[in-house]
This record gives structure tokens, C-alpha cells and sequence, in this order.
């Protein structure tokens, strides 16, 4: 065991009232003018006149070349942007090996190509468990993804059937401690049958697996994600017939993971194996503290790229509720200070807050939020807590608050703008926060362990540079104010010259 150092102030940047923020919109407004001003001026407002205008203007190639602020042609299309203009985004392309799946409105259609040792059961029913952060992540919901048949249409006791099915599709008894399942549900006369990944009467429903949308059903009760193309922004899934069962292609692009494409082997017993994977493009998430244990089901639904990038952003604001929540629990646990406390449960209740406006405006804009999964973890100890925080705390909810500083500034919407502006300014306390758990914490670590914090977050902020564009075109970043490639890559080199120096 390392022997715990003595508090080495040296090691954690302390921010006085108002500095952190100060600072954030200096280099925002210093991206804005275009300037190339120093670090020095760029981190600080009174060097820097920012146009009386700021926040009604954008220069021209700064976040692209949108209508002006207040102008008429701001209102969107009912999909957000132009249906059919040269900005329209169209679903990812995928490699079409074997069959696509059956599809019905962008939704996957699973249950018509199946053939049952039941012969044709009264129902089946294909139902989805999950948890809302957002609203209260201790409540399981269900959604019935989709259904035949009629329930218990044909039982002797149409009471009693109806009673065990509502029983085996409800929420609480498809999530457990850690996480929800999928569930396909057939009834048959008196008999009321479930399978989900782990248990149930899957042969007994399907028999063998020999058919295509047989084998895409499996995969979906293994929690694999199956595609239909521009509803939820995945490439439709490809089914093919092999040797040894079945062959599953689809993409994903879970939060925090890489975008990847998968292929899976179905056996004809229903057992399931990845066969490939291949990772197309680094993680997808937003700017901003990423929730650990948190997974979005996609980069969010919509048919444009502003959409689904709300959508994602809504979903990840959600999932920050839980984070927070988390960091109160173990902050009580290491003895913090009551203040650190209730500051990290307030930052949680403004990301409910979030949650709700960016939801509104991605709806606005054609989008819809997928369900954020947040899986329940132990606590940690204090250096996997520290390390947490330096990279999504430091570096990224730094971050994150100056990007969504810089849109405020830059939005050409006036309703993204206003909502922007508003949580900048929380996301900028968020961040101050964020530094202030590395001052409490940090100083109880070894210091190897300090070290290995202070690489963690200059790797974090590499990281920040290596990835990938959200896709949206010229109009939908002025619309929202996103920074574009040149101005993030300004961004975080002025952040990291401004938040990151460190003795060594």
C-alpha cells in the first residue's frame, strides 16, 4: 500500500468565485471574433470586447453560413430542416449481405416469420423492460415493441390467463438489480409462456430456430440492437443462412462504445456468438460528463442529424441525473463536506431540468430520445472515483460547459439559444464542481496515484480531439450554435492551456 501524502495544493487547479466562468467565456468569445488572440487574452473577459450583438450574429465560416437570428426562414420543417435540400441527412449505408429484416414504419417486424411447435398460438408479444432516469430510475417500464394475435383469446379461463400474462410482461419482474431484459411472450390456450435472454420457454415457443426473422428475434432477446433504417438511425439488419445456423449483421452506437458493425452466429438451439465485430469510428457521446455504467440504446432517433443529436443529448442529460446521485452516495461515504453533497444532488436535479428542455427542442427539431439505461454499480473506491472525475469531471464537464458557452454565444435559433444559455451557466457550476471533488479528494491519494490522475486528464483532453464529427451539416450547427472542426480544435487547445498546467 502507498503511504497516503500530505495535501499537495500544487497538484489541483483551484478556481476562485467566478474565474472558472470567466474564463470559459473569454475563450468562447475569443473563438467567435475568429481572433487569434493569446491564452492570456483569451481567458480573460476584461481583454477581450465581446460584440454588443454577441449571440445575434455569427461570422461568416464560423459555425456555417445559417440565416441570421430572428430571421422568418428559422422556423423548422416539421423533420427540423428542409425535407429534400442539399443539408437532408440520409440513414448510415450498410454492406446488404443476405436478407434485410422485415421492417413496418422504420419498426422491426420479428414476429410474422415464425414458425411455433405451438401452431399458431392465440398471441405473441415482444416487450421491452427499462428504466427512465429521468422521471425515477427505481420504476421499470414497459413497451410492447410488437404484437399478434389477440392474448389468451382461446384459454378456458380467459381471467386467469390474462392475470398470468399481465403478470410475466410486467416491468418490475423483466428488470433486475442490475439490469432489464427483453421478452417474447406467446399464449396458447391456458398456457402463458416466456422467454427472455437468460430464462423461459424459448423451444418451447419457437422450436427450432429455422427461420431468418427467427434467428433477428434471438438476437433482439440477447439484448443485440436491430435496425430499420432512418426511425431510429441504424442501417437496416441483415439475416443470412450459414452452415451452422444463422448469420446476424447490424451496427451500433452505444454511448461511450465505439460506432461498430457486429455479426453474430444463431444457432438453430437458439444459442448466440459474436462471430466479428469491427469498429467503425470512436465513441459518439456528446461533449460533457459521460455517466459511468450508462449505455444509450443509440446515437438518438430522428430522420436528420440535429434531431438525433438532440435526442442523444437529451438522453445523456437524463442519464447525468443518476451520475449525480451516485457521486452524493460516495461523497457520503468518504466523509466529504454536507456543501460538496448538496451541490452534486442540485447538479442532479438541473439535469432533470435539462433533460426536459433539450427533450422539447429535440422534438422540435424532428428528434426522439432513446431510453438511457444507467446499470446499478457498487461504489467505488477513492482512486476510481478520482479518476472518474478528472477525466469526465475536469476535463469534460469542463468542456462541455465551454462548448455549450460557445453556443449560447453563436445559436441562431432563438429558443436553442435561450435554452443553451441557461445550461451553460449550470454546466459551467457543474464543472467549478467538478474541480472542487479533485481538491477534496486528490490530496487522500498517494502520490503515484496523483500522477496517474494528472496523465489521465491530459489524456482525456487528446481524447477530445480525436473525436468524430455529430454529421450536421452547415444550417443544422448554426442553428444550435455547434462549434465545427476548426473552432473545436481552437476550443480545446485554449481550454487545455487555460484549465490543465500542472507542475511536474
Amino acid at each position: 500500500m502507498h503511504k497516503r501524502s500530505k495535501p499537495d495544493p500544487r497538484m489541483v487547479r483551484r478556481w476562485a468565485p467566478g474565474e472558472l466562468r470567466d474564463i470559459l467565456q473569454g475563450i468562447a468569445r475569443c473563438a467567435v471574433l475568429g481572433t487569434a488572440a493569446s491564452t492570456a487574452a483569451c481567458s480573460s473577459t476584461s481583454q477581450v470586447t465581446a460584440d454588443p450583438n454577441m449571440g445575434q450574429h455569427v461570422p461568416r465560416g464560423t459555425v456555417g453560413d445559417g440565416p441570421q437570428a430572428g430571421s422568418e426562414s428559422l422556423a423548422p420543417s416539421p423533420t427540423g430542416v428542409e425535407a429534400g435540400g442539399p443539408d437532408s441527412q440520409q440513414p448510415p449505408a450498410t454492406t446488404a449481405i443476405g436478407e434485410p429484416i422485415e421492417c413496418d414504419a422504420g419498426k422491426p417486424k420479428l414476429l410474422g416469420d415464425i414458425t411455433s411447435p405451438l401452431g399458431r398460438p392465440d398471441s405473441l408479444t415482444r416487450a421491452s423492460a427499462y428504466r427512465e432516469p429521468w422521471a425515477d430510475p427505481n420504476i421499470a417500464r414497459i413497451a410492447i415493441e410488437e404484437r399478434e394475435g389477440s392474448p389468451c383469446s382461446s384459454a378456458s379461463d380467459r381471467a386467469k390467463c390474462e392475470d398470468r400474462y399481465a403478470a410475466v410482461t410486467d416491468a418490475d419482474s423483466l428488470c433486475g438489480e442490475h439490469a432489464c431484459e427483453n421478452a417474447l411472450v406467446a399464449t396458447s390456450g391456458d398456457d402463458v409462456l416466456l422467454a427472455t435472454a437468460t430464462l423461459g420457454d424459448l423451444a418451447s415457443i419457437l422450436g427450432e430456430i429455422d427461420t431468418l426473422g427467427e434467428a433477428a428475434l434471438v438476437a433482439w432477446l440477447n439484448d443485440h440492437r436491430i435496425g430499420c433504417g432512418a426511425y431510429d438511425n441504424l442501417p437496416v439488419t441483415h439475416v443470412e443462412r450459414d452452415s451452422e445456423g444463422f448469420l446476424v449483421r447490424y451496427e451500433a452506437f452505444p454511448c461511450g462504445e465505439p460506432h461498430t458493425r457486429v455479426i453474430l452466429r444463431v444457432t438453430s438451439a437458439g444459442e448466440v456468438s459474436t462471430v466479428e465485430r469491427e469498429e467503425l469510428a470512436p465513441s459518439n457521446c456528446d461533449v460533457g460528463r459521460r455517466p459511468d455504467g450508462a449505455c444509450v440504446l443509440s446515437a438518438g432517433m430522428g430522420a436528420f442529424a440535429l434531431g438525433r443529436h438532440l435526442a442523444t443529448m437529451a438522453s445523456l442529460e437524463a442519464a447525468s441525473v443518476v451520475s449525480f446521485a451516485r457521486i452524493a452516495r460516495e461523497l457520503a461515504a468518504f466523509g466529504a463536506p454536507r456543501e460538496l453533497i448538496e451541490r452534486a444532488l442540485a447538479a442532479g436535479c438541473d439535469e432533470v431540468r435539462h433533460a426536459h428542455m433539450v427533450n422539447g427542442l429535440c422534438t422540435r427539431f424532428g428528434g426522439r430520445p432513446s431510453p438511457a439505461r444507467v446499470a446499478e454499480a457498487p461504489l467505488r473506491n477513492r482512486l476510481s472515483f478520482a479518476l472518474d472525475n478528472a477525466v469526465e469531471g475536469c476535463v469534460r464537464e469542463t468542456y462541455g460547459a465551454l462548448v455549450a458557452t460557445y453556443q449560447g454565444m453563436t445559436a441562431t435559433d432563438p429558443q436553442a439559444r435561450q435554452i443553451l444559455t441557461a445550461i451553460a451557466a449550470d454546466e459551467t457550476r457543474h464543472a467549478q464542481l467538478s474541480w472542487q471533488l479533485a481538491e477534496f479528494i486528490e490530496p487522500q491519494l498517494s502520490d503515484p496515484e496523483r500522477t496517474m490522475l494528472r496523465s489521465a486528464r491530459v489524456a482525456a483532453v487528446r481524447d477530445l480531439a480525436l473525436e468524430p464529427d455529430n454529421g450536421l451539416s452547415p444550417r443544422e450547427r448554426s442553428l444550435i450554435g455547434w462549434p465545427d472542426e476548426r473552432t473545436s480544435r481552437v476550443l480545446i487547445a485554449q481550454l487545455a492551456r487555460a484549465v490543465l498546467p500542472y507542475p511536474t
